[in-house]
């Protein structure tokens, strides 16, 4: 994979992971009439791992969606290729949530970026271009119960979560 194209997936795989994982909602088939938007309420322990040619993504993080429409999500996402490290870093997200038609949209409004490889902040622009603020992402909520939390990212990428106690 050559360098630009191994940028090019990073950044889109990275979007699409942290999108899918701010929108980790939940079970079975659930009809958009039927999603109880209150069981979104509380925390959410969620990760998603994938690989692809030698590179693997992978992201763990806690999400809270409020009752208020806002949300919150902490948590790592970190890039190999082969056995090198590429890219370790801690976010922490803030923004507002929705539930329409059978999706969970989320809206970015903060994000704090730190490295872990160097212990540094990660600078503005870098975090813009990664993860604009104000725009909204939209995932199908395959399940959604009291302990589990399922969705399906715009590139057909399932994302799952636990309710943390």
């Amino acid at each position: 994979m050559s360098v630009v194209n191994y940028q090019n997936r990073c950044k889109k795989t990275v979007n699409t992971l942290l999108a899918g994982l701010l929108a980790s909602v939940c079970s079975v088939s659930v009809q958009a009439a039927s999603v109880d938007e209150a069981k979104l309420y509380g925390n959410w322990a969620c990760s998603h791992e994938e690989s692809d040619e030698g590179t693997h993504f992978s992201a763990i993080f806690d999400v809270s969606y409020n009752s208020n429409g806002t949300s919150r999500s902490l948590g790592n996402l970190k890039v190999t290729v082969g056995n090198m490290v590429v890219l370790a870093n801690q976010y922490d997200f803030q923004g507002n949530w929705e539930i329409q038609d059978g999706y969970l949209l989320e809206t970015t409004t903060d994000v704090q970026g730190t490295s872990l490889t160097n212990n540094s902040k990660l600078g503005a622009a870098e975090l813009a271009e990664m993860f604009p603020t104000g725009d909204t992402d939209r995932s199908l909520i395959v399940e959604l119960s009291d302990q589990k939390l399922i969705t399906q990212d715009e590139d057909g990428v399932n994302f799952e979560c636990s309710r943390k106690r």
